[in-house]
């Protein structure tokens, strides 16, 4: 798609729900045929609870929750996308996930397949004076992230009603790089939707120089709650360019991308930005300089509680592992082939997802021998705070290393290879993940800065006499400076009993190249809460990307 071409037609659907879900199913198909028909959109959203009446009493929710991809709601979600070749926000959606409910939305593509669940992160507790209570602390369980997605090349965004009220929280979709963000909501139509409506998502399209789709059901006086309606469009000028009654509707309109660049080439509101002077952006991490146990088993009950420990006494947004931290650090087929499982389905894989969600936090879980049919890995995994994978790392580099005082490193002919560098977001900010010998080559890692990566995690295992004295700190603190982000290098602990004793001295290095935090030899929870305005500081200070002369560089293979 050219620029004169980016273009993205949306139909909101302002709803009216059914008297039951099954009911709405066949109104929804109905709609979205008729939607299709008159208009050809690219994407159809919907509103909050669109299926059924907005209610958070918990009787009602368990009446009507389901699981996402086998709910009746979204399989229909899932057939209709398909069937009709377009893109679905699903609105919201009461989701039971365990003993847990979340106000959950759904993103579809056109091959009906999930592509992103966002769980609203802000929990209603709100009190008017006329009586209208609107209570989902207690009910719902809160999401932790923001959540994005593509259509046709264009970043779009997904939030959830109250969600749009913090503007600090919608600020992170525009740091992510989105030019749409979709609300879907229901406001009440006596005090928070005359009040609040309008300038709210005007404030946040005009803030954030995007198109905001505001969806709402549509108005039902039968209801005890009772939805304030008028969906609309509002363009990156805070303009309001569609807008809806309050009965059910199509409300059609397509936005051109274009205006988003211009506006925000004309008023650059980003480039303006004072970072020096807002809060901190801040990314609180603990390495966790892991002693492993006599098997896999007892190192997972060791992990659980170790993390609990972190979380409780510092509240990290990311927790991360060393490299083969669940084990001795052995490359030996047959102990590979003894300890080797398969991602999302093996044991340390289960128990990374049920930490990462039991403790809402996101996990680089160091490194696993990972098994794909008759190959072993090296491989990464990142867990994000709902328990769900996001992220896998295999390996690019492996070692075939034999120093003169008997140590060998040999994992050539025993893991085979990674191809790719491997991003992750926690909050906004861009995060990468190599493994141990990967942080030797230089012209690997500035692909992460290439990338606009901030952090870098690098599980490893420096072995204690030879690589890890000569190499440990210059590695780690001449890719943090060269590439002016912060490096977090996880190593375990050391353990003299093993016949390969690890390094140990996990670290954070500054994108300045200083050693921020340092751990010892001994299993440790290393903290350090990184500033990423010292990424910029930095970046702006030594401007060296834009600085390179790539008409001098060549490949010297």
């Amino acid at each position: 798609m050219t620029s004169s071409e980016k273009k993205l037609r949306v139909c909101l659907l302002q709803f009216a729900a059914q008297e039951n879900v099954a009911k709405s199913m066949i109104h929804l198909e109905e709609l979205v045929e008729k939607a299709v028909s008159q208009h050809q959109p690219h994407i159809i959203a919907l509103p909050e609870c669109f299926a059924t009446e907005y209610n958070c009493e918990v009787s009602f929710l368990e009446s009507v929750a389901e699981t996402i991809k086998d709910g009746q709601i979204c399989r229909t979600l899932s057939t209709l996308s398909k069937k009709f070749g377009v893109y679905i926000v699903g609105g919201s959606i009461a989701e039971r996930d365990g003993d847990k409910f979340y106000n959950t939305a759904t993103v579809w593509n056109r091959n009906g397949e999930l592509i992103a669940r966002h769980r609203k992160v802000h929990l209603c507790d709100i009190h008017y004076e006329n009586g209208v209570d609107i209570v989902e602390v207690n009910r719902f369980s809160p999401g932790n992230d923001m959540t994005t997605f593509e259509v046709n090349g264009i970043k779009c965004g997904v939030a959830i009603c109250y969600d749009g009220f913090f503007e600090e929280f919608i600020k992170m979709y525009t740091k992510a790089g989105c030019e749409v963000l979709f609300v879907p909501a229901a406001y009440e139509r006596i005090s928070v939707g005359p009040r609040s409506w309008e300038i709210v998502h005007r404030a946040r399209a005009s803030g954030n120089q995007f198109y905001v789709a505001a969806i709402s059901p549509a108005r039902d006086e039968k209801h005890k709650y009772v939805n304030y309606g008028y969906s609309m469009v509002v363009d990156p000028d805070g303009n309001i360019q569609a807008k809806a009654g309050i009965a059910e509707e199509i409300l059609f309109y397509e936005m051109d991308l274009n205006i988003v660049h211009n506006f925000r080439k004309e008023l650059p509101l980003f480039a303006s930005r004072r970072l020096d002077v807002y809060n901190k952006m801040e990314l609180r991490v603990c390495l966790l300089q892991f002693a492993s146990q006599e098997n896999v088993a007892k190192s997972m009950i060791h992990l659980k509680e170790m993390v609990e420990r972190a979380v409780n006494q510092h509240q990290p947004h990311v927790i991360a592992l060393s490299e083969n931290f669940a084990t001795e650090c052995i490359t030996d087929v047959p102990f590979l082939e003894s300890v080797a499982e398969t991602i999302e389905d093996g044991q340390i894989c289960r128990t990374f997802s049920t930490l990462s969600k039991k403790f809402g936090v996101y996990i680089v879980g160091g490194s696993i021998v990972e098994r794909d049919g008759d190959k072993m890995y090296n491989t990464s995994t990142v867990w994000n705070p709902n328990g769900e994978l996001i992220a896998r790392h295999r390996k690019v580099h492996l070692c075939d290393i034999h120093y003169e005082n008997g140590v060998d490193i040999v994992e050539v002919n025993r893991f085979s290879p990674g191809n790719d560098m491997t991003t992750f977001e926690v909050n906004g900010i861009k995060c990468g993940v190599a493994i141990c010998y990967d942080g030797f080559f230089e012209e690997f890692i500035k692909m992460y800065a290439k990338a606009g990566c901030e952090v870098l995690f690098i599980p490893a295992a420096y072995e204690r006499i030879s690589i890890g004295p000569r190499s440990w700190e210059i590695v780690h603190r001449a890719r943090a400076s060269e590439n002016q982000f912060y490096v977090a290098a996880i190593s375990s602990a050391r353990d003299e009993k093993h016949n390969y004793v690890i390094y140990g001295h996990s670290m954070v290095v500054d994108p300045n190249g200083d050693i921020q935090a340092k751990a010892g030899i001994a299993e440790e929870i290393l903290f350090y809460e990184m500033d990423l305005n010292v990424v910029h500081t930095v970046r702006k200070e030594l401007p060296l990307f834009a600085s390179r002369r790539l008409d001098v560089y060549k490949k010297q293979d």
